[in-house]
């Protein structure tokens, strides 16, 4: 029972682990309780009317789960399936939750669980994002489906984490425990702001598709090119978050910095665009806007990639990123020539 008592107000899955361990325990006792008896009147038990001694209850205790794991390994889905019958899941898809309180007594694990849930979270906006790439080369909404959904889950998930790291910084921790904490706080709050640039660029979509505005073949190419740099520096944050790798982290800022001469670029090919009236202004007004929230989803990724270096190392994240632009590392000028070479316009 105590499984079941520290299932309450956990997930559904969680409630469902707690009655396949019930159901584990109640059916090996039904299963040992009539296989004893029956032994019993039927052939007899030498040591029935023994006195039991501590190290019998120990080794009994042992035998009955080693051999109920023996004898129920095979009808595992059954278990699943009466743990699904007694926890009935509405038609919705059920969010998983790493984010279980009894981890708050282990500051480092609960830790590990916050960052797993930022994990997902970072997933629905790199969705987001790619949904947006898509609707504008294919000019279709119906990529956008899943927009207004997903951002919703994206401010649930930084409520919940935020919480979550809130009762952790109650807790008894370490001084490297909470520089932790404090970089994921930033985090969070950056992977939320890309959440709602992704929105605006859905907005801006929807307002081009449901007006047929049109963008030349050149200012297409152009912004498509720029979404997908800002794709790749999203995927370099997410991934050096995951794998807590320090060069995937370097080679966000020189990325960022081309996504900066992109935007240049782009607004001069605008403005050159306009005033031969090859574009419109309405269209204008929509490309600059798109222009202008994809360089500040980089300038998110860029603030991630520092909180990350951050942890690591000590110093002030501003004149860090001066001295990297102005004086090019050689790893960081091989990384920024790279992406010159790969996204140049």
């Amino acid at each position: 029972m105590t499984a079941l008592l520290s299932s309450i107000g956990t997930s559904k899955n969680a409630k469902r682990a707690a009655f396949i361990h019930l159901y584990f325990n109640l059916i090996g006792t039904i299963v040992f309780t009539a296989a004893i008896y029956i032994t019993q009147f039927t052939i007899g038990i030498p040591f029935w009317e023994n006195m039991v001694s501590r190290g019998d209850i120990a080794f009994f205790h042992t035998f009955f789960n080693v051999a109920n794991t023996i004898i129920l390994l095979p009808f595992t889905q059954v278990l699943i399936t009466l743990a699904n019958k007694t926890i009935k899941s509405k038609e919705e898809k059920e969010e998983i939750s790493y984010l279980d309180e009894r981890f708050l007594q282990t500051p480092s694990l609960a830790i590990n669980q916050a960052k797993k849930e930022l994990l997902m979270m970072m997933g629905l906006a790199r969705e987001n994002i790619s949904a947006c790439i898509s609707a504008v080369l294919h000019h279709d909404l119906s990529y956008l489906a899943g927009q207004k959904e997903n951002e919703e889950k994206i401010d649930r998930y930084e409520f919940k984490i935020t919480k979550y790291l809130t009762d952790m910084n109650e807790k008894n921790l370490t001084d490297e425990d909470r520089k932790k904490i404090a970089g994921l706080y930033h985090i969070i709050n950056d992977v939320e702001r890309i959440g709602d640039y992704a929105d605006n660029l859905a907005q801006n979509i929807t307002d081009k598709v449901n007006k047929n505005i049109k963008f030349t073949d050149e200012g297409k190419d152009a912004l498509i090119k720029m979404m997908n740099a800002v794709l790749e520096i999203i995927d370099l944050s997410i991934e050096a978050f995951a794998s807590e790798n320090l060069r995937l982290c370097e080679k966000i800022e020189p990325l960022e910095q081309v996504i900066d001469i992109l935007t240049e670029k782009l607004k001069q090919g605008h403005t050159e665009r306009l005033s031969k009236h090859v574009c419109s202004v309405e269209s204008g007004v929509i490309y600059l806007e798109m222009i202008s929230g994809l360089e500040r989803v980089a300038d998110h990724c860029s603030n991630i990639g520092m909180a990350m270096l951050q942890d690591k190392h000590i110093f002030d994240t501003h004149e860090y990123a001066k001295k990297l632009h102005e004086e090019m590392p050689k790893s960081f000028k091989a990384d920024f020539e790279n992406y010159i070479e790969k996204y140049s316009i």
